[in-house]
């Protein structure tokens, strides 16, 4: 969450080296230049990996919304499809 995105890591075991973070969903799409044309979601606040994604190159990504703001809806969920990681 460094770079105010949410990331994906690969490996060929739990126990082996892992890829280079890989940004996949961001709250600001203009900076840094590897968020450039990635789906924006402002608030950003956390997100998982949905069990139920239909393989290791196209997971279901559940990803919060928090602004944290009294009077609006403060907290929401999406869903991403299809994420190659």
């Amino acid at each position: 969450m460094t770079d105010y995105s949410i990331c994906t890591r690969t490996a060929p075991r739990p126990d082996a080296v892992w890829t280079a973070p890989k940004a996949q969903i961001v709250g600001n799409n203009t900076w840094p230049v590897s968020h450039w044309g990635k789906p924006q979601l402002p608030y950003l606040y956390g997100g998982y990996i949905h069990p139920g994604s239909a393989g290791a190159t196209s997971l279901t990504l559940i990803v919060s919304q928090w602004n944290g703001q009294q009077g609006q809806s403060p907290y929401r969920v999406v869903q991403y499809d299809g994420i190659n990681p």
